[in-house]
């Protein structure tokens, strides 16, 4: 997946989002930054303990709001 997509002269980021915290950060993506994202299933490869891996898209000013 690009971690750049060039949409005219506006640059924007993707993120791939590993945390114990999913629910929080769902909710600070879609309420707060007004964001939508999508929820990914995996396995880690050395637990092989399954996790929701969250992928998102932001402008790049919202970057550091979203970090």
């Amino acid at each position: 997946m690009p971690d750049l997509i060039l949409d005219g002269i506006d640059y924007a980021r993707s993120f791939y989002i590993v945390s114990e915290k999913q629910d929080d950060i769902i909710e600070a993506i879609t309420d707060d930054m007004g964001r939508e994202c999508t929820e990914i299933s995996g396995k880690g490869f050395y637990t092989r303990k399954e996790r929701n891996i969250l992928y998102t898209v932001v402008a790049r000013k919202e970057v550091a709001i979203l970090r």
